[in-house]
């Protein structure tokens, strides 16, 4: 039996799973997100989950079976991340923080006390290496913070500005940011 997972163990290409041979990630994935409490979790897996079907579709796939999640898929997922700009590039940094809560959901999923719950041999997430590149964010200076303080915005404008498509950028600034 060693032998055998020793044999295994040298392919990339192909996962064995100990059951449900056919089912969805991308299906346990959604019903696994329809059940978030925390709004902000629920933002983030529902932004990786359109990551990844931006990836399908650019593939013409419709589905992402649990099966064909191996670590080169994980590796083209990666390189489509830091590279496609539509809609947007995504930082080295955050491409790490992507795959790091798909890896979550594959846990999840071999934990799930559900009759269908779904598990690999190894885990494809296995030989993922994940590093990180610092680089300098772009403060507010205390004149700036003064300013937005005593800035008066006028009641006609805040109905406008509701209906903008500027409002999440401005909408994400919050009290932490300006301390």
């Amino acid at each position: 039996m060693k032998n055998e997972l020793n044999k295994f163990e040298a392919f990339d290409f192909s996962v064995t799973t100990l059951s449900s041979e056919n089912r969805s990630f991308l299906k346990y994935v959604n019903d696994y997100i329809a059940t978030i409490t925390n709004h902000g979790t629920k933002i983030k897996s529902e932004n990786v989950v359109a990551k990844l079907i931006n990836f399908l579709t650019r593939k013409d796939q419709n589905d992402l079976l649990f099966k064909e999640i191996t670590p080169a898929f994980l590796r083209a997922f990666r390189h489509y991340m830091e590279t496609e700009k539509y809609p947007k590039r995504l930082s080295q940094n955050t491409a790490n923080h992507y795959l790091k809560m798909l890896s979550t959901f594959i846990e999840k999923a071999s934990l799930d006390s559900d009759t269908d719950r779904y598990s690999y041999i190894k885990n494809p997430f296995d030989s993922i290496t994940y590093s990180s590149k610092d680089f300098e964010r772009d403060i507010l200076s205390i004149d700036d913070v003064k300013k937005l303080v005593i800035t008066k915005i006028d009641d006609g404008c805040v109905g406008d500005f509701y209906k903008s498509k500027d409002k999440p950028v401005i909408s994400a600034f919050s009290f932490s940011d300006l301390l």
